[in-house]
Formats: structure tokens, sequence, C-alpha cells
């Protein structure tokens, strides 16, 4: 039962875990094309949405300028 909105979200998050405690030195572009796509989408469409909230919720709904999208 394999739900990639889910996935997308847990690996950014999984992924910004890394970073934080140094465990990876690059930063990985597809992470942050995905990251740079939500916070610039003028608009989303119902997938967008899931992979948005998803975010929300695991980051405590701690950006506002999302959560007003």
């Amino acid at each position: 039962m394999f739900n990639p909105n889910q996935f997308t979200v847990l690996y950014i998050m999984v992924y910004q875990y890394l970073e934080e405690i140094g465990a990876v030195e690059e930063k990985d572009v597809q992470t942050y094309e995905v990251l740079d796509y939500l916070f610039k989408s003028k608009g989303f469409n119902f997938r967008d949405s899931l992979v948005a909230v998803s975010y929300l919720f695991q980051n405590n709904l701690r950006n506002q300028e999302l959560l007003d999208k």
C-alpha cells in the first residue's frame, strides 16, 4: 500500500533531520525542489494539497505562509 504523498513528506522530514545532525553534507536538490514548489506555487491541485498539509502537520504547523495558501 505505497502512498507517494506520505512518502514524499517522510523523505523530506528524514532528510532535514539528517542535515540538522550533520549526517549529510550536500543539499539534496530534489528535496528542495519539492519544498520550493510548495512555497512558491500560487495554487495547488489535490495531490499538492495533500503533500503540503502533511508537511505542515509534520512541522507542527510552523509555516504561516504555507498555511495561508
